[in-house]
């Protein structure tokens, strides 16, 4: 069982933000602050590691006490360094186009002294081609978007693949999850469904880790390595946040539990 945790940060001539996470989590894993500003995570086991560099936990809540927008959060992330290996989105809800004019999503792969990042529809994702070297056989091994930023587990960047702990195959589950990312954004938009509340909810659940292949379906569910789900309203202030619940075989995966609607007017 998870003890979870929701910590406010009202930090004297820094932004204000609040975290979601679990006991003894130090820093943000993913928050959101008051001017709209969303940071999260994905781990990706790299062999190239640093204790030379900013604690991700606290360099994400670092970003958040100090990000306006995107052009301040990557400006944090261009001037400090990593530690190791992980990919994190971040987002800016209200002051949508202060980077470049036209993106208000950044998706970061880090590692030991290097950053690669992406803006939606990056075709160094649909170059990522994996040859098998029995068959010969080509898999695609990404589904970059317009208007769409995402990422599971892994890395699109040649030169932190090339390091990564796992091997990964079209098989992977970070690789069913990436397509499945692509797959459910591509139903909505030929449903001609806009992606409101209850949508983006569906989407965060619906990647969620639940122990079976089947991603749709939550009466199969386990082992599933789902802790804590989150999606964010930042234009509406407003944060949907579901833990695990349970324990042994009644254990059920935040992916597959309650999303709770939280308020952040009441803490900024």
């Amino acid at each position: 069982a998870v003890v979870s945790t929701q910590s406010t940060g009202h930090v004297p001539g820094k932004i204000s933000h609040v975290t979601f996470g679990f006991a003894g989590m130090i820093g943000a894993l993913t928050g959101i602050n008051s001017q709209g500003v969303v940071v999260g995570e994905s781990g990706n086991d790299v062999k190239l590691e640093t204790f030379n560099g900013f604690p991700w936990t606290l360099r994400l809540r670092y970003i958040m006490e100090n990000s306006n927008g995107l052009q301040d959060a990557y400006n944090i992330m261009k001037t400090t360094n990593n530690t190791l290996g992980m990919n994190h989105i971040i987002a800016s809800g209200k002051n949508q186009t202060d980077l470049d004019g036209k993106h208000p999503a950044l998706e970061i792969e880090t590692m030991r002294d290097y950053t690669a990042y992406y803006f939606d529809n990056d075709t160094r994702e649909s170059d990522y081609i994996y040859v098998n070297q029995t068959t010969g056989q080509k898999y695609e091994m990404g589904w970059p978007m317009p208007e769409a930023v995402f990422r599971t587990n892994h890395a699109y960047d040649p030169k932190i693949r090339a390091v990564q702990v796992f091997p990964v195959t079209p098989t992977s589950d970070t690789i069913i999850r990436q397509k499945l990312f692509s797959t459910v954004f591509q139903w909505y938009e030929s449903a001609q469904i806009e992606i409101g509340t209850l949508e983006a909810i569906n989407v965060t659940s619906i990647l969620g880790k639940k122990g079976t292949e089947d991603y749709f379906d939550c009466s199969k569910i386990q082992n599933a390595a789902n802790v804590m789900s989150v999606t964010y309203a930042p234009l509406s202030n407003v944060a949907y946040v579901a833990y695990e619940d349970g324990l042994g075989s009644a254990r059920v995966p935040a992916c597959c539990s309650t999303y709770i609607e939280i308020d952040l007017a009441n803490f900024f």
